[in-house]
């Protein structure tokens, strides 16, 4: 195990090199609507630098109408803030506007250089919900 000195300047050059894409991290922020309900918003938290990658894809037939599911892979600095079921706007690079949903944060790793969630994908490039 190497001490955190070691590891910052390292984690800081990977977060430089290895992440050609920015994006919005979306938390849910309810509101109540004043007659006992609550509305669901979605507020930027933070943004990040990041790496998206598909891991796997797959085809099922739900309820009778084939549904298409693909697995990301999203790599982001080891001290984003970020927690399952927030989500993943991409605001740069080839797939700009899509959203991603976080199904699992990675933060358990001795030495870990980057973060990884695990995600799915929640909309096409025009931001249009799938």
């Amino acid at each position: 195990m190497y001490p955190d000195e070691t590891l910052a300047p390292i984690r800081a050059e990977m977060a430089r090199r290895a992440l050609p894409t920015t994006a919005d991290i979306l938390r849910n922020s309810p509101l109540s609507d004043g007659v006992g309900g609550v509305l669901t918003e979605w507020r930027i938290s933070s943004y990040c630098k990041c790496r998206i990658n598909q891991s796997s894809g797959n085809e099922s037939v739900q309820g009778g109408v084939m549904q298409a599911r693909s697995n990301w892979t999203i790599r982001v600095p080891l001290d984003t803030d970020v927690l399952p079921r927030d989500r993943i706007r991409v605001t740069s690079g080839s797939i700009e506007g899509r959203v991603f949903s976080v199904e699992s944060v990675d933060n358990g790793r001795d030495n870990a250089l980057l973060l990884s969630l695990s995600c799915d994908i929640m909309s096409d490039e025009d931001g249009d919900l799938l």
